[in-house]
């Protein structure tokens, strides 16, 4: 399986870095709130030191919520192990809830998780695409 995760604004595909992703949809146990209040997340796992630049993902966490640069469009491509497409998926204004790096003298290299959701209010602006896609 292959990832590529394209984020507006910094000038770097993450391909190589990339160990896995998780996209959830997580919907509170409140039958009236989950029509209003459900959010979508993108969790992304991978590693430091790929010759990629993962270092403008931890500038990207430091944005306070009042700067513009802070949402940003992410693309999430994932492919199977034949090469084949399985999932592209779009968040048009994404921010980080939860970015953490760590480092071991056992394991050779860092690693780093990253923890983004669409902004609640463009949730109708998430655009998934894949195998067979169906109007809901």
């Amino acid at each position: 399986m292959a990832f590529k995760v394209t984020i507006s604004d910094i000038d770097q595909v993450f391909q190589k870095c990339i160990q896995s992703v998780v996209f959830r949809v997580d919907s509170p146990n409140d039958s009236n709130a989950r029509a209003t209040e459900i959010g979508n997340i993108i969790e992304i796992f991978g590693k430091i030191d790929s010759d990629e630049a993962t270092a403008d993902l931890y500038l990207w966490s430091l944005l306070p919520v009042n700067d513009p640069k802070a949402y940003r469009n992410v693309e999430v491509e994932t492919t199977g192990a034949k090469g084949n497409f399985i999932r592209k998926v779009t968040f048009s204004e994404a921010f980080v809830l939860d970015y953490a790096e760590s480092y071991s003298v056992h394991e050779g290299e860092g690693t780093f998780y990253l923890l983004i959701k669409q902004k609640l209010d463009k949730n109708c602006n998430i655009v998934v695409e894949g195998e067979k896609e169906q109007d809901y």
